[in-house]
């Protein structure tokens, strides 16, 4: 019997010769920057906007490629924030490829297991730390204590990495995605010793592979930047062609996904980066899209209500209401209740019902998904509507880590 949902989905995984010929250079971009290409490619092709989600929060969130060649907050500091916040969210996939990141941006195996050697590593750690845990903890003398050191400028770029892993710390948890055998040998040495493993996302027989010295990959050099300038330019005619028409200013991104959507998110007229703005509305604009959703738009409101009840966000509450209010009228506030229970929720379709019960075992971090619900979920949702589920909880998660940040920052 399948124990994670990646497992169960494997068969409808589209292949990695595909993915190179659609979207080879990304591919090649992620390469460069964790040393492997994910195996999560592979299922979020299969809701192909879910791909794109993918592959439009990370350049945005890490500012790629600029940031790599030294514009913008410190990598180490970046890469060390997204390892922190894996780990506070108990995603073992994304710890180890986060390690990885973190390492080759010159982040110091020191740092990685915990012992600072300066304050803003501290202060980065108690940042990211306090936007992942569920219940969040961070407070206003977290962000004020973070840009004193950095600058307000770089402390959001910071933020924002922690932001992005909201994203994949919740697809890959979710998921059970598989981890890959490089990642594994680069990082379990350094790692295993402070309490991680793998766990869930490794499938093999017998302890993998590593690299037993725990110096794990190397930092990057001029060939790294040649080989990122080579593709970044292919890579962000695909991003610009995604995002084309939507607006990079924060009143008018708003305007533009109310009109869409009929959800407000004025944590748009937060982000201090165009790209970031452009990015996040085309992502919430797809995500949100009824002709291009598997599932429908009504299942994934009720399902974000789940998330957003959980995770106690008033924010995230208000907007997924709002949805539901849109695409299931005539919901009481009585089902809605009984949704964040997983109760019998008379008066569903049972399309509906699977979303939601997917929606109350993803939400916890790390994940509740048991083999008994997986198979419970796969006989009303397909493979695609059990990605999209997953993806629009997952963003709602990278929603939720930023809306914490801009509320702490205003104290």
């Amino acid at each position: 019997m399948p124990t994670t949902l990646a497992e169960k989905l494997e068969p409808s995984f589209v292949d990695f010769d595909y993915l190179h010929d659609r979207y080879r250079p990304m591919l090649a971009l992620v390469r460069e920057l964790i040393g492997v290409v994910p195996n999560c490619d592979l299922a979020l092709e299969m809701w192909r906007p879910g791909f794109r989600t993918y592959n439009l929060l990370v350049p945005s969130c890490l500012d790629l490629p600029v940031s790599l060649l030294g514009r913008g907050a410190r990598k180490d500091l970046v890469g060390l924030g997204m390892y922190v916040s894996s780990r506070a969210a108990e995603c073992a996939y994304c710890s180890a490829h986060t390690c990885s990141y973190a390492l080759r941006r010159g982040a110091t195996t020191e740092a990685i297991v915990g012992n600072f050697s300066a304050a803003e590593e501290e202060a980065t750690t108690r940042l990211a730390e306090g936007m992942a845990r569920i219940p969040a903890d961070l407070t206003p003398d977290d962000v004020a204590a973070l840009e004193r050191l950095v600058g307000v400028n770089d402390a959001e770029d910071i933020a924002l990495g922690v932001t992005l892993m909201g994203f994949l710390n919740k697809f890959m948890d979710a998921m059970g995605i598989e981890l890959e055998p490089e990642a594994l040998a680069d990082v379990t040495g350094l790692i295993g010793p402070t309490g991680w493993a793998a766990g869930q996302h490794y499938r093999g027989e017998g302890e993998p592979v590593v690299d037993l010295t725990g110096d794990g990959p190397g930092v990057d050099d001029l060939k790294t930047y040649a080989r990122v300038l080579k593709h970044g330019p292919a890579a962000a005619r695909l991003e610009r062609f995604w995002t084309r028409g939507v607006p990079n200013t924060g009143p008018e991104a708003e305007a533009y996904l109310a009109e869409r959507t009929g959800v407000e998110l004025p944590i748009l007229g937060e982000i201090r980066r165009g790209g970031m703005i452009r990015a996040l509305t085309t992502v919430m604009r797809d995500n949100l899209d009824p002709t291009i959703s598997a599932v429908g738009l009504g299942a994934k409101a009720l399902a974000g209500w789940v998330y957003a009840n959980h995770v106690g966000s008033d924010d995230l509450k208000a907007q997924t209401t709002a949805l539901i209010e849109r695409h299931r009228p005539g919901i009481h506030a009585e089902t809605l209740e009984s949704l964040a229970v997983g109760s019998e929720l008379d008066g569903l379709s049972q399309v509906d019902r699977a979303a939601v019960t997917l929606a109350v075992a993803v939400s916890p971090s790390p994940a509740a998904v048991s083999p008994e619900l997986i198979d419970d979920v796969t006989e009303f949702l397909t493979p695609a509507e059990v990605v999209e589920v997953v993806v629009w909880i997952s963003v709602l998660q990278a929603v939720h880590r930023f809306q914490l940040y801009t509320a702490a920052r205003r104290g």
